[in-house]
């Protein structure tokens, strides 16, 4: 990848004085996603059966092996950005103002409001935060991120600018930005294409999100093998947030569908650092601890194909304050690790504070530092981490000790809940806002099935003790200005030039996509045929292999799914070769479809998820189903109800593609056969080429 080239990296000479570090920090995984062998434990683990079989992570299961595996390990937050900052800084969120999302928090409640970073956020994870990457880097340590960020795009608040000597990633969530797999835009999430970073620079807009997990790999490899000691590895990968994109290798592989597969491909990618690591380890001894988790829990739902088995046997998922949204699969393996299972109460959080820690680095004390040193507990001298820990949900800003902020919390065994979300409550008590806290046994009941009596003296001793902790930890906190409420701004969106302004004379060539991408749609995709025709919509605008271009009103978002209307949100309709502008029409003439252009300049498959129709002769025209001169009754509407596009060619067919990558219909040139056939079949000319600019 470009990661030896652009880091020249020295070469490592002997020991590093002080422990490397590689993070390996998954998204959206729950603890059931991934399989280990529970044989070796002497003890009943919950979770980790790798989705009751069906997903396979042998390179996890490998890690937990030689390695500590933690029972009851807590994100911080139950979504992404908060989470994140969080890990970054050992504070929790509501202490750096991520997270939070609103002055007046009913506003937002019950729809989780606008509590992660978009792709056009103003604001960031505050510059007066410590990052690790920052602390670490005061005592010699080379560091990289790679993937996922999201803690804000704008330059000030990337990697490089917070700590990290190098970057490649994605700065949000994979699903804030158009792409192949995603090619409709929707504010405030899908401004522009989705772009890939190296430092600040874009070096991919819109991402190939097939090969993404691959690039990541070998990027984390190539620094593994050659970062001069000390150095610190934060591996944030953009798997298991949807959508899930599994490359060809892992498409189709698992039985869970997409999810699995890209559960399974982040796997392999894991087997690809740790094969590394341990190579290294090799040759300069045992000096590397590495830590394995997730930012929150497994979403439910159909949207990408998640179901509620991803955080079995708890309750909930991701946005959630169940168990299912906070408690993560997490392992600690190498330098100082013992082998085996803990019960300690551990959190994302423990991550920034035992980092420093073993490095030698001493925490700041103008602040409150939220996690707690691991040491103790992965060399196996110690079962204590947190006595307690607190769930927050939507925060309000201005009022720390409201039950819509800090929700719940859990001290030892127990677990109160002032306010629930999500998932209903077990036997038949209310959700939303508790008149009296629900209390579970978590030790007993982990699947949060069966609330204490509130008249039992079990209920009550332990309600007293989590309730003063409460109140003890709310006077720790101090209001923030909250960094989502600042909103967004297009001017901050990432764009490069070409891919945000697409006009003939910028255009370039792009990648093709070929029909050997698979993807997933419905179930399993055993072989991929046809063509899938979100490929070749990208952002507002598409193209043949000699750039015929549509382009969208300067703000306009395409409705989805495409309408017989579609074709209105047109105006400019152009025509390149060679990368130079040869027509163009624009306003009503283009949103019409007036433009006409000889069709033999046009070589290969047209793939555009329009309605549009042809006049006899050989010319292409897209055209306003409205408009008056169209005569449709002389298609077949058999066919019809099933083609988007049709384009003609003399003394051939004129061919439309369907909304299924499978289904093609070939119509008979129509002044000819006035009643023509439909006939299913798969394009074989040419190749769509996607609308990626480089």
């Amino acid at each position: 990848m470009v990661v030896k080239s652009l880091l020249a990296f020295a070469s490592f000479a002997g020991l590093a004085a002080k422990p490397n570090f590689v993070v390996l920090f998954v998204d959206d995984m729950g603890i059931n996603q991934v399989a280990v062998d529970k044989s070796v434990y002497a003890s009943q683990v919950y979770g980790y059966t790798g989705d009751n079989g069906t997903i396979a992570t042998p390179n996890v299961a490998r890690l937990a092996k030689e390695g500590l595996l933690f029972q009851t390990w807590y994100s911080s937050f139950h979504l992404c950005s908060p989470s994140r900052a969080s890990m970054l800084t050992g504070r929790h969120s509501i202490r750096s103002g991520v997270g939070v999302p609103c002055g007046a928090a009913a506003v937002c409640r019950g729809s989780g409001g606008n509590q992660v970073f978009t792709a056009e956020a103003i604001g960031g994870l505050p510059l007066n935060e410590t990052t690790t990457a920052e602390a670490l880097s005061e005592v010699g340590y080379v560091s990289m991120a790679i993937g996922k960020w999201h803690v804000g795009q704008r330059k000030q608040f990337l990697p490089t600018n917070r700590g990290f000597g190098h970057y490649l990633g994605i700065p949000f969530s994979q699903d804030m930005g158009t792409s192949a797999w995603l090619p409709v835009p929707s504010e405030p999430f899908k401004p522009v294409p989705l772009p890939l970073l190296n430092g600040t620079a874009v070096i991919e807009q819109p991402v190939d999100l097939g090969s993404l997990t691959q690039k990541y790999a070998k990027a984390a490899v190539d620094f593994v093998s050659n970062a001069p000691g000390p150095f610190y590895l934060y591996a944030a990968f953009n798997h298991v947030h949807g959508p899930n994109t599994a490359g060809p290798a892992f498409c189709g592989k698992s039985p869970q569908g997409a999810v699995g597969d890209a559960v399974e491909e982040v796997d392999w990618a894991i087997g690809q650092i740790m094969d590394a690591v341990r190579r290294r380890v090799a040759k300069e001894g045992d000096n590397t601890l590495v830590l394995f988790t997730s930012d929150n829990g497994a979403p439910t739902g159909s949207r990408w194909g998640n179901d509620s088995r991803g955080n079995l046997p708890l309750r909930g998922a991701k946005a959630q304050l169940w168990e299912g949204g906070f408690r993560e699969p997490a392992i600690a393996w190498g330098r100082g690790v013992r082998k085996g299972l803990t019960q300690a109460i551990a959190s994302t959080l423990d991550v920034h504070t035992t980092l420093l820690s073993q490095a030698g680095v001493k925490l700041p004390e103008d602040r409150t530092i939220d996690g707690i040193d691991l040491t103790d507990v992965l060399a196996g001298r110690s079962e204590q981490a947190h006595e307690c820990y607190p769930f927050y949900n939507e925060p309000d800003s201005h009022n720390a000790s409201s039950p819509f902020a800090l929700s719940a919390v859990r001290c030892g065994n127990y677990k109160a809940y002032w306010f629930t979300n999500g998932e209903a409550p077990p036997a038949g008590r209310p959700a939303g806002l508790q008149e009296q806290p629900l209390l579970f046994n978590l030790v007993a009941d982990p699947g949060e099935n069966q609330p204490l009596d509130e008249q039992s003296s079990e209920y009550a001793q332990a309600l007293k003790r989590i309730a003063v902790w409460r109140e003890q930890h709310i006077q720790t906190v101090q209001w923030v200005q909250s960094q989502t409420e600042l909103g967004s701004d297009p001017s901050h969106a990432i764009c490069s030039p070409i891919s945000c302004n697409l006009t003939p004379e910028n255009w370039q060539p792009a990648s093709v996509c070929s029909v050997d991408i698979c993807k997933q749609r419905q179930g399993l995709v055993k072989q991929c045929e046809g063509l899938d025709i979100p490929l070749a919509l990208h952002f507002w605008a598409v193209n043949l292999r000699n750039r015929l271009i549509f382009k969208c009103p300067e703000g306009r978002l395409l409705p989805w799914p495409p309408t017989w209307s579609y074709i209105r949100h047109i105006t400019e309709v152009a025509w390149a070769q060679n990368q130079v502008l040869k027509k163009q029409a624009t306003g009503a003439s283009a949103c019409q479809g007036q433009l006409q252009m000889p069709f033999e300049h046009f070589e290969g498959d047209f793939s555009l998820q329009l309605r549009a129709t042809l006049p006899a002769g050989e010319v292409l025209r897209i055209q306003n189903p409205e408009d008056p001169v169209v005569d449709r009754s002389t298609l077949d509407p058999n066919c019809l109800r099933k083609c988007d596009v049709w384009w003609f060619r003399e003394g051939g067919h004129v061919m439309c593609f369907g909304a299924s990558p499978k289904l093609a219909c070939r119509l008979r040139k129509w002044v000819e056969h006035p009643q023509s056939s439909c006939e299913l079949g798969v394009p074989k000319e040419g190749n769509v080429v996607a609308g990626a600019a480089r």
